[in-house]
């Protein structure tokens, strides 16, 4: 049943009682006392294979400024949505790779007997370089190869987005196999 809000006020109201009756909670599961499961961000889970696999941001800089080792993204696996186990890198910057920088919010998709991370990244040291970014894995947790960096982007008019800053990259894979991205470019007007 669908709620009907005359006003914000009333919304406000609703979201407030719900969160005062029923009001969230931290969970650390077991095998995660690992910090850059702590502090990562943007999760993304698929199941394939009896498993659940978790995917998220897990790039960091020292305070200094530097890039931290782990410029990329990190997996983990689990049975039961409980217990995760066997923390993966799936895909880091390296001299080799486009992406150096910014590896934001991964999503992985299956399609035929590979997987597919979609992620934001920038090959300089530039937030507003950011741009999306496509690899390759036979294993849902990696090791993932970079495939296209930058991705090209377009617009429903079919003209291409020449802009960066696109990030956050989100999926669809029709019933023919067809993945469609979804993403947050803050340049296209």
């Amino acid at each position: 049943r669908m709620n009907a809000f005359s006003s914000f006020e009333d919304i406000k109201e609703t979201v407030l009682g719900l969160s005062r009756s029923n009001p969230m909670r931290s969970y650390l599961a077991p095998g995660i006392e690992d910090s850059y499961f702590r502090t990562g961000g943007d999760p993304s889970i698929i199941q394939a294979n009896g498993k659940y696999y978790i995917h998220i941001t897990s790039d960091f800089y020292f305070p200094d400024g530097t890039p931290g080792p782990i410029c990329g993204f990190f997996g983990w696996e689990s049975t039961d949505l409980v217990t995760w186990t066997n923390k993966q890198r799936l895909i880091y910057a390296t001299g080799q790779t486009w992406a150096q920088y910014y590896y934001w919010a991964g999503k992985v998709e299956k399609v035929g007997a590979k997987y597919y991370l979609f992620y934001s990244a920038s090959n300089i040291d530039n937030e507003a370089n950011i741009r999306l970014c496509l690899a390759e894995s036979d294993f849902p947790n990696g090791p993932y190869t970079e495939k296209a960096c930058p991705l090209p982007v377009f617009k429903q008019d079919g003209s291409q987005v020449t802009t960066a800053f696109s990030y956050a990259p989100r999926t669809f894979v029709d019933t023919d196999g067809t993945i469609y991205v979804y993403f947050t470019n803050q340049n296209i007007k």
